[in-house]
């Protein structure tokens, strides 16, 4: 969460430079946001590529505890059929 909040507050940033009027500014100082505007642009591009590793990371996670959890309820069915007929087999007798 707090990754993304970095990437929507960059991504605002960036979309910022492109309304900016830059009437009355030097080339100096257009040069410079021009540099800031590069440099947020790349930390976007690296936090994207951050959020999609975790996003990926979270997906396979999720298909892990997805299988383990059909294994465990697996097991859990196999040991109350068990359970049953030994309740029954102590029953009858």
């Amino acid at each position: 969460m707090h990754e993304f909040s970095h990437y929507v507050n960059l991504r605002s940033l960036v979309h910022f430079h492109v309304y900016v009027h830059f009437d009355g500014y030097s080339d100096s100082k257009n040069e410079e946001l021009e540099r800031t505007v590069a440099e947020l642009q790349l930390k976007l591009k690296d936090v994207t590529a951050d959020l999609n590793a975790e996003q990926e990371k979270g997906y396979k996670q999720v298909e892990q505890f997805t299988s383990e959890n059909a294994k465990l309820k697996y097991r859990i069915t196999h040991l109350v059929r068990l359970l049953e007929e030994v309740l029954s087999k102590l029953a009858s007798k």
